[in-house]
């Protein structure tokens, strides 16, 4: 679904995985879906923000 997202809007941000669709997989959110598994929702979470900030470097 991030794959997805980002190839139809080019961003994705990490508020994000708390809303549709990323919610109608868990009503708890990101952090439910992977409970038990920190390090993976941890990950998601920090490639989101070096694909965002790459993107904001090279629009500047």
């Amino acid at each position: 679904m991030v794959i997805d997202q980002l190839t139809a809007h080019g961003i994705v941000e990490a508020s994000a995985l708390c809303e549709p669709p990323f919610s109608n997989l868990h009503a708890g959110g990101p952090d439910e879906l992977f409970q038990g598994k920190e390090t993976i929702i941890d990950d998601i979470f920090q490639t989101l923000t070096l694909v965002h900030s790459g993107l904001t470097d090279q629009a500047s």
